[in-house]
C-alpha cells in the first residue's frame, strides 16, 4: 500500500469548448487559490477539434481549448483530489451533460511519476492519455520527462499550440504625455494616437491603457485639471475606433478621483489603473457606483523617487504583502468584490533595481494573495542598461507562471505574444 500522506507532483488537464478561454483562466486562478495547491508549471493553450460520437448533434462541434498544470498536492489523496476538482468544476459552471457533450471546464487528474492508482472512478495514469494528443501533449510540456507505454497519432484531432489564445491579457500601454520614459511625446496628436492604437489592437491588446502624467522619477506633478485636459482628447479618439468596430477594453492610468470620475461620466471605461494604491477612499465610491476593476498598485511615492525605497534589509514580499493585508480590508469594508481589484507589486516605484528583480522572479512568494495579478515592467530601468527593452521585457514575460499574471501591461505586444507562443516548445 502506498503512503499517500506526502506531497506530490500532480499534472491536471484542463480542456473547454464552451466560452472557452475565459473557463480556462478562470480555473488557473481557481487552482491557484486552491490552500493546499502550489502550481510548478502551466502549459501554452492547445487548439483542437471535439470528440463527437457518431450521430453527435451539430451544436456540439465546438473546438475544445486544453492545457495542462503541474501542481504540488500537499497531504496528497487521489481520491480526495478529484472531489476537489469536481468542486472546481461545479463552482466554474459545470452541471451534469450527456457524454461527449460541449463541456464549460473539464479536469482531469492525468499523470503522476513514478505512480499508479485505480478505482472504479479513476485511474492514475489516465487511461487514455497516450491517444489523446490534446491531453498528452500539453502534459508533456509541463513535465518533459513523463513517460508512457505508446504514442499514438499526435497530430490527431488537428491538436496545434495556439497562436490565438493566450493566458495572460494584454494591456497596450497609450501614453498621451510629452515626459514619459519610453514614449513620451509620441502618441500626443491625433494621427499618431489613432495609428498606435491600432497597432496595439492589431497585435493583440484586449485593453488600451490611457495615461497623461509620467511617474517617472523626477516627473512633474499634474493637477486633475490638467490631466483631464490631456485626456478628453484621447478618449475622442478611442471613440472613433469603436465607430471603425474595434474590439477593445479601456483602461485609464489616474491616480486622481477627479479626473477618473470626470471620464467616467463621459466614456466607457473598464479598468481604473491607480499607482497610488487607492490610497483615496472615494476612488473606492467611484469602483462601486461605476461597476469598474480597478489596479492597486504599491508605491511609496508618485511620482517615483529613487531615493525613497523599501529598506534595504527588508524583505520585499514581505512587507507588500503586510500592505495588501490592510487594502484588501478596505476593499471589503466598502464592500468592492474582490474579483474587480487587481493586484500590482509595482516593480520601480519604492524598490531598488534588485528589490524589483527579486519580486519578478518570487511572484509565486504572493501566493497568500488570492486576487488577480497586474503586472508592469516593460521597459522599466530595472531590467538594466541594455539595447533592446523589448526583447529583455520579453525575457521576463516568457518566465512568469501564468498562474501569477492575469494582466501584463506592455509596450510591444506584438513581441511579447511571439515569444509566449513559441517559449517551452515541445
Amino acid at each position: 500500500m502506498q503512503n499517500n500522506s506526502l506531497a506530490k507532483q500532480v499534472i491536471i488537464g484542463l480542456g473547454s469548448n464552451q466560452n472557452s478561454l475565459i473557463n480556462l483562466r478562470r480555473v488557473l486562478l481557481e487552482i491557484r487559490r486552491q490552500s493546499n495547491f502550489k502550481i510548478l508549471k502551466v502549459s501554452r493553450i492547445y487548439e483542437s477539434t471535439a470528440q463527437l460520437p457518431d450521430g453527435a448533434p451539430l451544436d456540439w462541434d465546438h473546438d475544445y481549448l486544453n492545457a495542462a498544470v503541474l501542481v504540488e498536492v500537499k497531504n496528497f489523496d487521489p481520491l480526495a483530489l478529484l472531489r476537489q476538482l469536481k468542486v472546481i468544476e461545479t463552482h466554474i459552471g459545470r452541471g451534469k451533460s450527456e457524454k461527449w457533450a460541449p463541456r464549460i471546464i473539464d479536469l482531469d487528474i492525468l499523470y503522476i511519476k513514478n505512480f499508479s492508482f485505480q478505482s472504479e472512478s479513476l485511474q492514475i495514469p489516465h487511461s487514455l492519455l497516450a491517444e489523446r494528443p490534446f491531453a498528452f501533449l500539453p502534459a508533456l510540456e509541463v513535465q518533459p520527462d513523463m513517460t508512457l507505454i505508446k504514442k499514438n497519432n499526435l497530430q490527431a484531432f488537428n491538436t496545434k499550440i495556439s497562436d490565438r489564445f493566450f493566458w495572460t491579457e494584454f494591456v497596450g500601454i497609450l501614453n498621451v504625455t510629452p515626459d514619459s520614459f519610453s514614449d513620451g511625446g509620441k502618441y500626443t496628436e491625433r494621427d499618431q494616437f489613432l495609428e498606435q492604437a491600432r497597432k496595439l489592437i492589431h497585435d493583440g491588446a484586449d485593453y488600451l491603457d490611457i495615461g497623461a502624467e509620467s511617474t517617472r522619477p523626477g516627473a512633474a506633478a499634474l493637477s486633475p485639471t490638467e490631466e483631464f485636459l490631456r485626456l478628453s482628447p484621447a478618449f475622442c479618439y478611442l471613440e472613433e475606433l469603436k465607430k471603425e468596430g474595434l474590439q477593445f477594453k479601456v483602461s485609464i492610468d489616474s491616480r486622481y478621483e477627479q479626473t477618473i470620475r470626470q471620464v467616467a461620466q463621459n466614456y466607457k471605461i473598464d479598468l481604473i489603473n491607480d499607482v497610488s494604491g487607492l490610497s483615496n477612499d472615494k476612488m473606492l465610491d467611484i469602483i462601486k457606483e461605476y461597476n469598474l476593476s480597478a489596479v492597486c498598485m504599491h508605491s511609496l511615492s508618485v511620482p517615483a523617487d529613487k531615493d525613497i525605497v523599501l529598506k534595504s534589509d527588508c524583505d520585499p514580499v514581505e512587507e507588500i504583502s503586510k500592505w495588501w493585508t490592510l487594502r484588501e480590508k478596505a476593499f471589503s469594508d466598502f464592500g468592492i468584490n474582490p474579483d474587480h481589484i487587481y493586484f500590482d507589486p509595482g516593480f520601480g516605484f519604492g524598490k531598488t533595481t534588485e528589490q524589483s528583480r527579486y519580486l519578478i522572479n518570487h511572484l509565486e512568494a504572493f501566493s497568500p494573495i488570492q486576487h488577480k495579478f497586474f503586472l508592469g515592467y516593460s521597459r522599466k530601468s530595472f531590467l538594466g542598461d541594455v539595447a533592446d527593452k523589448d526583447l529583455a521585457t520579453a525575457q521576463i514575460t516568457q518566465n512568469i507562471n501564468p498562474a501569477f499574471c492575469q494582466l501584463v501591461r506592455v509596450h510591444n505586444i506584438e513581441i511579447q505574444k511571439k515569444i509566449l507562443s513559441t517559449s517551452n516548445a515541445v
